[in-house]
């Protein structure tokens, strides 16, 4: 199509409007919106008194972003297609609920078609869906003016999820409702499910990235310098992405531009999304979130939880883990592959002693799931399995070793060794080691000059480049110190002396990243803020402030800390004195953002150490605790793939400190 303005008068007005004329509209609100009347739905208002069986009435309105690039569609997992009263777009905002343009449903009094089809990129298996709303399931807005496009604004209501199992779809995720606020200078992004231009290739999208230059009370200005909007694309999402998640500060609504939609740089309107947030909410119920609360153990009838858990993902076997120990001293699993869920009594199935304190878990160079426990008989045990029989090992036993007064943590080196760190009845730090499945040796880990004791757990890593082992804890001095060796003799410390951080009041959390040679440790200082320590390669180390930097409240508890290489982002976990769980979050080298997981999923509060992981495969986001119920929980989510160059190297906890 050359051009998609009907031949009118009203047409020939609106094209002769200046884009400076457009823009110092703007400011009088929703006053502009009677002059874009006279411009071009992006459905292609020409269509819309024609059957929409006609095949070339459907052809004129189903043509989308052109000159944009082309994108795996498992990268928009918001973006499903809207059938009504014209063939548009929409964006999933909630498992039941879609936002999308009002003209583009208007006169859909008997419901539309909502659907999807996405494909994986990494097995190519594709998943579609398509759902029939029925009467009563579309909203437009009230004030909405088809004569003006005034409030060009709607809600589908669906009669349930597309996926029944939302929660652990990675092709079908909502995007997130955006705070009030100016969006002058923002980038934004368009993905379509059709193209204009060429043929859209299977598990493609057409992606438009452009830039608000023109914001109003109730809709904004947006133009792209490599592509355009074209009708097919009304009620898009304007997507922006604000420290990892997909925000809709936009609908498509209108085209500013009324010569042709194939051209660069033609101007769009979005109808502002954050202006109408209290009439969505009177509608969908709830503060939209990304955040999804599950129950874990109270649905398989799990005993209830004495300790904290500890949470793993498992990639070879595409499952979840939850281990944790309940009044009994048994230890638990709860476990999810894809839609099953099920739960062992890890210790029953192996015949192992009972449990004290809280479990650890890792994986084990030949494919086994471990989990570590200090016993009560104060010995370290593992459990290992993968799809078989559960095995135990009485590890400081069969080593001679000392006995435990912590928990232990195990890793293994890319030299295949694998070692269990943990401190002794004397506080001491103990580790015990073995290759393979061979036998287990021990060696106490504490040096001249470093504290003779160590106070709580210790957080240990492991650096793939070096082979270098580091173990970094509290020492009786309150200080944050790390003690590492190869093959060699152990070298010690005092991070936060050498750096001069604040004193720490409880166990530090730490792990090692291979795509920047970076390292760094989190801990709880005795004013209850939260202070990473790091460093790259032999640079000196250096702290900051991670909690006054993200604005984010006092942690009561230890924290629990991770990379997504998937995301690029670094995450810290941890409860504050109400209960909640709290997440701070950051791209590497920029500002850290704070979120109340539990207020933002309303999930129940929280008592002990969060346990938190990444799923890299799905991008998704994983915190696991034990309630004030004493039952397991979960909060989940996900975030997008970062843009531009993205490491795709193995990322492997470890690292080497040295002081200059």
């Amino acid at each position: 199509m050359s051009s998609v303005i009907p031949s009118s008068s009203s047409s020939v007005q609106s094209s002769s409007l200046t884009a400076k004329s457009r823009r110092s509209l703007l400011a009088r609100g929703a006053s502009q919106r009677a002059l874009l009347a006279l411009v071009a739905s992006l459905s292609g208002v020409a269509c819309v008194a024609q059957d929409l069986e006609n095949a070339e009435a459907v052809d004129e309105v189903e043509q989308p972003v052109v000159l944009g690039t082309v994108e795996p569609d498992d990268q928009f997992p918001w973006v499903v297609r809207v059938n009504g009263t014209l063939s548009c777009h929409g964006v999933l905002i909630e498992p039941r609920w879609v936002l999308t343009a009002a003209h583009c449903v208007s006169t859909s009094f008997s419901g539309v078609t909502v659907s999807y089809k996405r494909t994986n990129s990494a097995t190519g298996v594709t998943t579609s869906a398509s759902q029939a709303t029925g009467t009563s399931s579309v909203f437009t807005h009230p004030s909405y003016n088809a004569s003006t496009a005034a409030n060009d604004i709607a809600l589908v209501k669906l009669k349930a999820p597309l996926d029944p199992d939302f929660a652990n779809d990675p092709l079908l995720q909502q995007a997130d409702l955006p705070a009030a606020g100016s969006l002058a200078g923002a980038s934004i992004l368009v993905a379509s499910q059709i193209r204009h231009d060429a043929t859209l290739p299977a598990g493609k999208m057409a992606v438009l990235r452009g830039t608000v230059f023109g914001d109003g009370t109730t809709s904004f200005y947006a133009k792209s310098t490599t592509a355009s909007l074209c009708p097919g694309d009304s009620g898009s999402g304007l997507i922006s992405n604000q420290n990892g998640r997909n925000v809709v500060v936009g609908i498509a609504s209108t085209s500013a531009n009324t010569t042709a939609c194939n051209a660069a740089g033609a101007e769009f309107v979005g109808t502002k999304v954050s202006a109408y947030l209290d009439w969505i909410r009177s509608y969908t119920g709830s503060v939209q979130t990304p955040y999804r609360y599950i129950q874990r153990s109270r649905p398989l009838n799990a005993p209830a939880a004495a300790s904290s858990p500890s949470g793993i993902s498992f990639p070879a076997l595409g499952v979840t883990n939850i281990v944790y120990r309940d009044s009994s001293q048994r230890l638990h699993e709860l476990w999810q592959q894809g839609p099953n869920v099920g739960t062992s009594n890890l210790t029953g199935l192996a015949g192992a002693p009972g449990a004290a304190g809280d479990p650890t878990t890792f994986l084990s160079s030949d494919g086994y799931e471990v989990a570590l426990y200090r016993g009560s008989d104060n010995e370290v045990h593992s459990l290992y399995w993968n799809t078989g029989a559960v095995g135990h090992d009485a590890l400081s036993r069969a080593a001679g070793a000392p006995r435990a007064s912590s928990n232990p943590l195990g890793y293994v080196s890319p030299d295949g060794w694998t070692h269990v760190i943990y401190r002794t009845t004397a506080g001491a730090l103990e580790e015990l080691y073995w290759y393979g499945q061979g036998g287990v040796g021990h060696g106490s880990l504490m040096v001249p000059g470093a504290p003779s004791a160590a106070a709580g757990d210790p957080a240990p890593y492991v650096n793939s480049v070096t082979n270098e082992s580091v173990v970094t804890y509290r020492g009786s001095d309150s200080h944050i110190h790390s003690l590492y060796w190869t093959t060699g003799a152990v070298g010690h410390d005092d991070l936060s002396g050498y750096v001069r951080s604040p004193n720490a009041a409880g166990r530090p959390t730490a792990y090692y990243r291979a795509n920047d040679d970076s390292h760094q440790a989190v801990y709880r200082g005795t004013d209850g803020q939260l202070y990473e320590i790091w460093w790259n390669g032999g640079a000196p180390a250096q702290y900051w402030n991670l909690s006054a930097s993200a604005g984010a409240p006092p942690a009561t508890s230890d924290p629990a800390s991770y990379y997504s290489a998937a995301t690029n982002t670094k995450h810290v976990v941890y409860l504050t004195s109400d209960g909640h769980v709290h997440e701070i979050v950051w791209v590497p080298g920029g500002p850290p953002s704070h979120a109340d997981l539990t207020a933002e999923a309303m999930a129940p509060s929280a008592v002990g150490t969060p346990s938190a992981f990444t799923v890299e495969s799905q991008r998704s986001q994983h915190v696991v605790y034990r309630g004030t119920d004493n039952q397991i929980h979960e909060i989940r989510w996900q975030l997008p793939a970062p843009r531009g160059r993205i490491f795709q190297g193995p990322i492997v906890v470890g690292g080497v400190f040295t002081q200059n």
